[in-house]
């Protein structure tokens, strides 16, 4: 997966992805191999070289959680190499009621459906980014924002099972605005309502 996102803010400097292409690649060719009835492999069609922006999750209300359900099937069939999760991640209600361990577990949730479902493409292969809106728990109302917490990704990730083969393994916290360079375009990414500001 060849991209690189900036760490700090839109205005900041690239900082590269450290990966081991080569690695990746041919993991990635294994799990796309069909074993035969006569013992011959046959390789799958590749992954789709594209990125998915899904907006104002909401976990915290369940009928989300549902339409996600769906969301995810369908982005599995789809295999893209990008899967940009922008907040807001919790109802806008809830945000300043709720515990940090309760957001948490909304999270988990969330990666608890990849995981029970067993997507694979989406578990091992897929890059998920994570980008904040500023009234997000742990921001400060501004803009640039910082990278939520890795607290909260925690259960996402699957950073409490003992079994490596069922945790997220491509997560990043990315700030808000973001830059990303992916495959010789360059995307900018920012959640922030800009047309009330200049009104």
């Amino acid at each position: 997966l060849r991209f690189k996102i900036n760490e700090q803010d839109y205005f900041g400097a690239y900082a590269k992805m450290q990966r081991k292409q080569m690695q990746e690649h041919q993991v990635a060719d294994r799990a796309h191999q069909v074993l035969l009835e006569d013992g011959s492999l046959v390789q799958q069609e590749s992954e789709d070289h594209s990125i998915v922006v899904v907006n104002v999750l909401e976990l915290d209300e369940p009928r989300q959680l549902k339409a996600l359900e769906k969301l995810l099937d369908g982005l599995e069939m789809m295999r893209p190499k990008m899967v940009v999760c922008v907040g807001r991640f919790f109802s806008e209600q809830n945000n300043e009621i709720e515990s940090f361990e309760k957001f948490k577990g909304y999270l988990e949730k969330f990666g608890g459906i990849v995981r029970e479902k067993e997507l694979v493409n989406l578990r091992d292969f897929t890059e998920w980014i994570f980008i904040p809106a500023i009234d997000d728990p742990g921001q400060i109302r501004a803009m640039p924002s910082a990278p939520m917490s890795e607290y909260l990704l925690e259960g996402f990730m699957g950073k409490h099972l003992s079994s490596t083969s069922a945790k997220i393994k491509k997560v990043t916290l990315g700030c808000n605005p973001l830059r990303i360079s992916f495959m010789g375009k360059e995307i900018v990414i920012a959640r922030f309502n800009f047309l009330k500001k200049i009104q």
